[in-house]
């Protein structure tokens, strides 16, 4: 068996709170071979069990957590985290990589950004009844674009990184980011999925680009959502959204023609982003959340962007094998060096040593994954480090 690869997710704040040189000691000692350090983060409350400094971090918005600098950018511009000293954990950390031998990524958020939603409102998402939603912003605005291939070059040409990791690059689900959802009504996928479509200035341009009678098209989505809301009962159970979706395809041109201009969005979005990290530092490559079957909901069509990915994160193994097969497959036969990545949940309820935790573990190990990803560092007691590592124990 090939030796998997292991680190952890972890928070700037917490290495800037605990002491960098204490926290990479102690990921050396324990076995981690690197660490996916955040780079920007969003809206989130975190109890913290070991950091000294603060038990919660909590921001409502979100902000950039390294040292981004400003003069790159364009008419979006990174809002940083006010302390110093955590903006200085990042360079503190590439100083000291060769010292404790340890690899290095960024986990960088794409779209969950409610401060930058704030801030450019223009950038935010609309859904199909024109309701704006502050949670995040759409990749099809060009300043988006402009702003994510910027913070993503800037990381690379400043640190040694391996990978950067894009979380959330494509169309999120419907409630995505909400914050303290209230949904009362039972809502078939089929229905989430037409609440998710984005309307926004800029997917419209986009679609009416392709030849799609947008404003028809967002008729129907809204007449459609309607039926299911004056229906006398709840929406009841259905089949799978993709079933829906592939029919609705083969009956209706510009229903077909704004899926594609979805893809084209994201599928642009994620290659341009690529070649801006190659020319920043050849070595460094970007790593995708990958699922073969999910490009008409999220626009990101894997097979697309094989060629220039160096990771694929693979859907859950042990709660949806088929779909970490297909993902696995998918990547073997691009015959592209894309290597596929487990993130390994590790707080309730799959917390170090229960069972759900041992039975991921196994099903990406078979899977035959090439590096694992614990979440999180900061949200673990210290104690269950070393549980972690000893998981994977076969395989290193």
């Amino acid at each position: 068996m090939t030796a998997v690869r292991v680190s952890t997710w972890i928070y700037p704040w917490d290495l800037a709170d605990e002491g960098v040189d204490t926290v990479l000691a102690l990921l050396r000692d324990h076995g981690f071979q690197g660490l996916d350090l955040a780079a920007n983060y969003h809206a989130i409350a975190t109890l913290a069990p070991h950091n000294p400094r603060r038990r919660v971090m909590y921001t409502e918005t979100g902000a950039v957590f390294f040292p981004a600098r400003i003069e790159r950018y364009e008419r979006i511009l990174p809002q940083l985290w006010p302390e110093t000293a955590v903006l200085r954990a990042w360079p503190a950390v590439a100083e000291r990589l060769d010292r404790y031998g340890l690899r290095l990524n960024a986990w960088t958020i794409g779209l969950f950004q409610p401060w930058l939603a704030r801030a450019y409102p223009d950038c935010a998402r609309v859904l199909p009844f024109g309701d704006r939603l502050y949670a995040g912003v759409c990749p099809a605005n060009p300043d988006v674009q402009v702003y994510l291939t910027r913070l993503c070059a800037d990381l690379a040409d400043q640190f040694p990184l391996t990978f950067i990791d894009l979380e959330g690059i494509g169309f999120p689900d419907f409630a995505y980011g909400w914050v303290r959802e209230r949904i009362g009504i039972a809502l078939s996928d089929w229905t989430r999925f037409l609440l998710s479509l984005c309307f926004c200035p800029a997917c419209e341009r986009r679609a009416a680009d392709r030849g799609v009678a947008v404003e028809r098209l967002r008729r129907w989505v809204v007449a459609e959502i309607e039926e299911r809301f004056q229906a006398p009962g709840d929406t009841p159970p259905d089949e799978p959204a993709e079933e829906f979706i592939a029919r609705q395809v083969a009956r209706d041109p510009d229903f077909a023609g704004f899926l594609e201009a979805r893809e084209e969005t994201v599928v642009g979005l994620v290659r341009a982003i690529a070649q801006a990290v190659a020319d920043a530092r050849p070595g460094t490559r970007i790593v995708v959340y990958g699922r073969a079957d999910r490009w008409p909901r999220d626009g990101l069509r894997l097979e697309r962007v094989l060629d220039v990915v160096g990771g694929v994160i693979l859907p859950s193994p042990a709660r949806e094998p088929l779909a970490a097969r297909a993902v696995r497959d998918l990547v073997r036969r691009s015959g592209q060096p894309v290597a596929l990545i487990h993130n390994q949940w590790s707080i309730l309820p799959e917390r170090p040593g229960s069972p759900e935790f041992r039975a991921q573990v196994r099903a990406a190990l078979d899977l035959g994954v090439d590096q694992v990803i614990f979440y999180h560092y900061g949200l673990l007691k210290h104690a269950q480090l070393h549980s972690l590592i000893a998981a994977l124990r076969p395989a290193l």
